[in-house]
């Protein structure tokens, strides 16, 4: 038998799959019709009312199906937190790349506004050594303690 091809009964499924016969539900005459033609409400649909359903029907999937359950809870509320944290993140990158871009901005300013300072200042100081070469004056020294 081809493991890829879907079994019918649970003699023909694997050891692994298979079902006592005794607990297999589709053989009780009280076992109520879990098929998506049995249901008359909208809210029997929802996957919560068909699991509910299936197990009432089955007891020994309820801890399996309360694991998976307890497993997804816990799986969503970790994607929510960590997509709550990637937004959070985008946010504060783009608040630090707009602070960036301010402080470069100020920066450059201030470069300029240096380099303009420092050719003032270089300009004073060669009018000033100017006009003490130009002036005779007489030199007298400082004696030092």
């Amino acid at each position: 038998m081809n493991p890829l091809t879907t079994c019918s009964s649970p003699a023909d499924r694997p050891a692994k799959r298979q079902r006592r016969l005794s607990d297999d539900t589709c053989n009780d005459p009280n076992a109520e019709d879990i098929s998506p033609a049995s249901y008359s409400t909208a809210a029997s649909n929802l996957p919560t009312t068909q699991l509910k359903q299936i197990l009432r029907r089955n007891v020994n999937l309820a801890l399996p199906a309360l694991r998976l359950l307890d497993l997804y809870v816990v799986k969503s509320a970790e994607s929510i937190r960590l997509e709550d944290e990637r937004r959070q993140i985008c946010e504060s990158n783009e608040s630090l790349e707009e602070e960036t871009d301010t402080l470069l901005q100020c920066c450059n300013r201030q470069a300029v506004e240096l380099e303009g300072r420092k050719r003032t200042v270089n300009a004073f100081h060669g009018h000033v050594m100017s006009a003490l070469q130009n002036i005779d004056l007489p030199y007298y020294p400082i004696d030092r303690p």
